[in-house]
């Protein structure tokens, strides 16, 4: 299975180098980037006992207009292998925002297939949250109003097409 998502980052800082360790809370993980830093990033990431060389055919091509981050997973490849419970999807899923966070990155599409496709999956939910926050809070003059789980929730529960077709649509009454 084959996972595809957009995320958006909600954070950025400076670019890394193109290819080696990222440090991430301590943890080392092995990324390498290809193509043009200014083409629209494409993320990929592999599946369960496999690494960033699971890429190799295609980089090159992907590469020719894209910006092509791989991303080594925590224990895998020439990644960190730490011992203990560090492994979970979710926190694959972290690691790999943060890396993107840290090269600089504000917004990507995510493949990855079998593993590679959860936390793609599990990426695109933890970042949408926290936009989802971020819009939300901005429809707020109180400060320091709280968001809640029912809000983001509701949201979740609309399909992306109602979602930006709504905004559109709101954008453009506003307008008039």
């Amino acid at each position: 299975m084959l996972t595809l998502n957009a995320v958006l980052i909600n954070e950025q800082t400076a670019s890394a180098a193109p290819t080696g360790t990222v440090q991430i809370d301590g943890t080392a993980l092995y990324v390498q980037q290809v193509g043009p830093a200014t083409a629209p990033t494409l993320v990929l990431i592999h599946g369960l006992g496999s690494s960033t060389h699971v890429w190799d055919a295609v980089a090159p091509t992907l590469a020719k207009s894209h910006h092509v981050v791989l991303v080594d997973l925590l224990g895998h490849g020439r990644s960190a292998k730490p011992v203990g419970d560090q492994y979970s999807i979710a926190n694959q899923a972290r690691l790999a925002g943060d890396v993107l966070v840290k090269l600089g990155v504000t917004h990507a599409v995510v493949v990855g297939p079998s593993t590679g496709g959860s936390v793609a999956t599990a990426l695109a939910e933890q970042r949408t949250d926290s936009i989802l926050r971020k819009a939300a809070s901005s429809a707020f003059s109180r400060p320091g109003f709280k968001i809640s789980q029912q809000m983001i929730e509701d949201v979740h529960g609309m399909t992306y097409q109602a979602l930006t077709a709504t905004s559109r649509a709101s954008d453009d009454f506003i307008k008039q």
